[in-house]
């Protein structure tokens, strides 16, 4: 007779088995990830998201503020920079004219992200990236202007003054270390020399003495 299974063994299938709505929302939530992700290659790809939002006028500007000054103010618009930022990124951090070009992004749950850890990486990958296509001063890096270069070449020339004067009086120290070598090695040589006559006359004394002592001996005798 065949057995059913006892209560305790219908409740742990019960808890273990997700209803199918959990497997629709778990779709969903790693469908939302894969549209954030998306969003951060293409910006990767045309370049940071530009506010068109403009920052209030500065208390220097007049009517003759030309526009073009204005929109120079104008900087990067959001983007996730860190999980964080990534997870709460639902575009109403953006400006109105980039929201209107995103497509529907939800937030997502910290835990959602960590159950992906290949949409994980990859995410944290992209943002990177994005981040250093943007300067401290939160604007796209471009090709540098004519004064950029400028200054870039001035300290460049200042380095290899500085480089050269180092240069300079490292060659100073070598020669006056190595005229103290030879310096060091003339007076190792006189020592030595000195060492060797000395030991001459010593040897000369001890002969002298052997023979007078041998002279006595035989007086004794």
């Amino acid at each position: 007779m065949k057995q059913g299974r006892s209560p305790a063994s219908r409740s742990t299938l019960l808890r273990r088995s997700k209803p199918p709505i959990a497997h629709t929302n778990e779709a969903y939530a790693r469908e939302n990830i894969e549209v954030k992700i998306r969003i951060l290659e293409e910006w990767l790809e045309s370049g940071p998201p530009i506010t068109d939002e403009r920052k209030p006028p500065s208390a220097t500007d007049d009517a003759h503020t030309s526009d073009k000054l204005k929109e120079a103010r104008v900087g990067i618009d959001f983007f996730p920079r860190t999980p964080r930022q990534f997870n709460l990124w639902d575009a109403r951090q953006n400006c109105m004219a980039v929201q209107a070009k995103l497509p529907n992004i939800r937030v997502n749950a910290n835990e959602t992200l960590r159950r992906h850890p290949d949409l994980r990486r990859k995410a944290i990958e992209l943002m990177q990236e994005l981040s250093s296509k943007v300067d401290d001063s939160g604007k796209p890096k471009g090709r540098p202007t004519i004064a950029a270069l400028k200054r870039q070449l001035d300290s460049e020339e200042t380095k290899r003054l500085q480089l050269e004067e180092e240069m300079i009086s490292q060659r100073r120290e070598i020669k006056r270390l190595s005229a103290d070598n030879n310096r060091l090695a003339d007076q190792k040589e006189r020592i030595q020399q000195f060492a060797r006559d000395e030991i001459k006359k010593m040897q000369r004394r001890i002969e002298l003495y052997e023979r007078e002592l041998d002279e006595l001996r035989k007086k004794d005798v």
